[in-house]
């Protein structure tokens, strides 16, 4: 038999069953937090190409 799911797993809504304005910026920031974590690796090679280009713009001119 499949275990429930734990509640505090799903976002809490109101009386009607709608997010409020405070739970809705919650869930996206951890949404948020959980694609940086993930892309971590991504933007770090983004900024270094980033640092190298300002780098070479700089010596260009």
């Amino acid at each position: 038999m499949r275990p429930a799911t734990p509640t505090a797993a799903k976002p809490p809504t109101n009386a009607q069953g709608a997010m409020t304005t405070n739970e809705e910026l919650a869930a996206n920031v951890s949404r948020f937090e959980k694609l940086v974590a993930e892309h971590s690796d991504y933007l770090r090679r983004i900024e270094l190409l980033l640092d190298e280009i300002e780098e070479h713009s700089r010596l260009a001119q």
